[in-house]
């Protein structure tokens, strides 16, 4: 038979082992949010490149013909998605400033998570005209994530319009179960000076 004595060490044991692993979950559980955070901060370095590189070519071509151009097959040959790339960089196809530019040619595909259809709306913040131009890189990491926009222009303005990078709530999880565990064995050794071992 059970004595009742046993019966609370034995609850209080059992609270104190669901404490530790709801801690070490959400310990596991930041650790993977903030993996994920920094791992989209180092991913949102492509958009930055990207839209860099898109900068320097319109300033070639703007030294050479005297205006911008919303055509990306005028310096780039190639619009095929590269394997890995995830944003989408260009400019407002319905802002095209050339006749001959071809359909499709003023976007850069990507291996995104997003549709063609869901990327086209965010373009509508660029702009080219003759002597000042926006471009923007739209992307998305996970299907969970929120979209990711950035844009420069004429004068290398990069700015991050729209942030894919969710802020990382679970540290009151791991925190709050420490304090649990704290104040649970701190109850115990108190009784047990103040009973006594008996």
């Amino acid at each position: 038979m059970i004595k009742k004595e046993n019966l609370k060490n034995i609850g209080y044991y059992v609270a104190l082992i669901i404490l530790v692993f709801i801690f070490i979950a959400g310990l596991v559980s930041y650790g993977n949010a903030s993996f994920n955070q920094f791992n989209h901060k180092a991913r949102q370095s492509e958009a930055k490149v990207l839209l860099t590189q898109l900068y320097q070519l319109e300033n070639n071509f703007f030294l050479d013909q005297k205006k911008y151009t919303s055509c990306l097959s005028n310096f780039i040959a190639e619009h095929e998605p590269l394997p890995n790339r995830k944003y989408y960089v260009g400019f407002n196809p319905g802002s095209a400033n050339e006749v001959q530019c071809a359909q499709g040619s003023s976007i850069l595909k990507a291996n995104s998570k997003l549709s063609d259809f869901d990327y086209l709306p965010y373009f509508e913040k660029s702009n080219v005209k003759s002597n000042s131009f926006t471009a923007i890189a739209v992307g998305k990491f996970c299907e969970s994530c929120d979209v990711d926009v950035w844009s420069i222009n004429e004068k290398k303005e990069l700015v991050n319009i729209q942030s894919g990078i969710r802020a990382n709530y679970t540290w009151p999880i791991p925190l709050v179960s420490f304090l649990l565990i704290i104040v649970m064995v701190v109850v115990r050794i108190r009784k047990k000076r103040k009973y006594g071992a008996q």
